[in-house]
C-alpha cells in the first residue's frame, strides 16, 4: 500500500511539475526574422551621422598601409550628402562633398575645397557609384560584410533575405552575451553566409560573415561585427562601432574600424543641406555644369549665382587671327602655273644639252 501511495505521489508531482513549466514559444518564421532585420533600418527616414574611420591593410601580419578619414552623412528620403576629410593623399585636409539628388532629383554635386580643382553639378547617370564615390547610405552599415569604401555598391537587402541561395537554416545562438537568431545558407555562387540577428536590439544584424566556397584551397572570410546603442528620442538601435575584418586562412589582410561619434535619427534635416548654398563652398569656387556650359563659372554664396568667367583682354588680342589667305585665289593659281612652266622648260633644256654632248 505504501508503495502505491508513493507511486501516485511521484506521478502527481511529475504531472503538476510539467504543467507548472511555462509553455515554450513557437519558433518564429525565418522570413519574418529577416523582414524585421530589414525594417529595423528602413524605419530610418532621415539621419545625420558622424563617422571616424580607420582602415589598416596587412602583409605578413604587419600593417603596410593605414587610411584615416572623418565623414558626416546627411540622409533625407532619396537625398544623401557625404562630407569627407582625409588625412592623406591628394585631398588630405580638404573637404570633399558628394551629394545625391541635390538641388533637384536626378542631379548630383561633386564639390571640394581644394583650390584649382573644379566642383561640378551634373545629371546623374546609371553608374552613381562611379560619379559619387563618397555617397554611402549609413543605413546599410553593419549589414554587408565589406569595408566602408565599397558599401556604395550594395543595398540593404543585398545579403539579408536574398533570393538566390539554398534553403537557409536558422537556430538560436548566444553571441557576445546576446541571444540571437543565427541564419546560415549558401549563395548560388558558392559563398557561405552567416547572419546573426538580435531581437533585444531592435532585430538588427549584429554580425554578418561571408566565407569562400567550400572547394577553395584557402578559406577566405569577410566579416562585420556591430556594437549597437539605442538612439533617443527615436528609440531606434544603431551601430556605435562597426569592425570589418578580411582574412585569408588564418592571416588577417584588412581591418577597419568605424566609430559613430554622433548620430541623429528621424530628426528634421534642413532642406538647404542638399543645395549648393548649404554645402557652403568657398567664394570664387569654380563650378562646372554638365547640363549647360554657359553656367560654368565662379560661385558666389552670397548671391547664389554662378558667374561665367570673362576672358582677359590680352587673351583676346593674342588670339586675334592673321588675315586669312583665300584658298584657290587667282594670284595663287598664277604663281603655281608659272612655277610649273619654268620647271618644265628647265628640264627640256637639260635634256637637249645632254643629247648634244652625246652626239659630239
Amino acid at each position: 500500500m505504501t508503495r502505491i501511495v508513493l507511486g501516485l505521489a511521484l506521478f502527481s508531482s511529475a504531472v503538476f511539475g510539467l504543467a507548472a513549466q511555462p509553455p515554450q514559444p513557437p519558433k518564429p518564421d525565418l522570413k519574418e526574422i529577416e523582414e524585421r532585420a530589414i525594417q529595423a533600418r528602413e524605419k530610418i527616414q532621415s539621419a545625420e551621422v558622424h563617422l571616424r574611420i580607420e582602415r589598416n591593410k596587412y602583409e605578413g601580419g604587419v600593417v603596410k598601409q593605414t587610411t584615416r578619414m572623418t565623414a558626416t552623412i546627411w540622409v533625407s528620403g532619396t537625398k544623401i550628402r557625404a562630407d569627407v576629410i582625409r588625412d592623406g593623399g591628394t585631398f588630405a585636409g580638404f573637404r570633399t562633398v558628394d551629394c545625391l539628388n541635390c538641388d533637384k532629383d536626378g542631379w548630383g554635386i561633386r564639390a571640394n575645397d581644394k583650390p584649382q580643382i573644379a566642383s561640378s553639378v551634373f545629371r546623374l547617370g546609371p553608374d552613381i557609384s562611379g560619379e559619387l564615390s563618397n555617397v554611402i547610405d549609413p543605413r546599410i552599415i553593419g549589414y554587408i560584410p565589406t569595408s566602408y569604401e565599397t558599401l556604395r555598391n550594395y543595398r540593404l537587402d543585398t545579403a539579408v533575405g536574398r533570393p538566390d541561395r539554398d534553403e537557409p537554416v536558422m537556430k538560436s545562438e548566444r553571441l557576445e552575451g546576446l541571444d540571437c537568431w543565427a541564419i546560415r545558407w549558401t549563395n548560388k555562387n558558392g559563398a557561405r553566409m552567416g547572419v546573426w540577428i538580435c531581437p533585444s536590439q531592435g532585430y538588427n544584424v549584429v554580425r554578418i560573415e561571408a566565407r569562400s566556397p567550400a572547394v577553395s584551397k584557402t578559406e577566405g572570410v569577410q566579416s562585420v561585427s556591430s556594437e549597437l546603442r539605442q538612439v533617443h528620442p527615436s528609440g531606434i538601435w544603431f551601430p556605435r562601432r562597426v569592425i570589418y575584418e578580411g582574412r585569408s586562412g588564418s592571416e588577417l589582410y584588412e581591418r577597419e574600424v568605424i566609430d559613430v561619434t554622433e548620430v541623429q535619427l528621424n530628426g528634421a534635416i534642413p532642406p538647404e543641406s542638399f543645395t549648393l548654398e548649404g554645402i557652403k563652398l568657398r567664394r570664387g569656387a569654380y563650378i562646372s555644369s554638365g547640363d549647360d556650359p554657359k553656367k560654368n563659372g565662379f560661385w558666389d554664396p552670397a548671391t547664389q549665382i554662378i558667374t561665367p568667367p570673362t576672358p582677359p583682354a590680352n587673351l583676346l588680342q593674342a588670339s586675334k587671327a592673321a588675315t586669312p589667305v583665300e584658298d584657290g585665289s587667282r594670284s595663287t593659281n598664277y604663281w603655281l602655273v608659272a612655277a610649273c612652266v619654268g620647271l618644265s622648260l628647265a628640264a627640256i633644256a637639260v635634256i637637249l644639252i645632254q643629247r648634244r654632248h652625246v652626239a659630239g
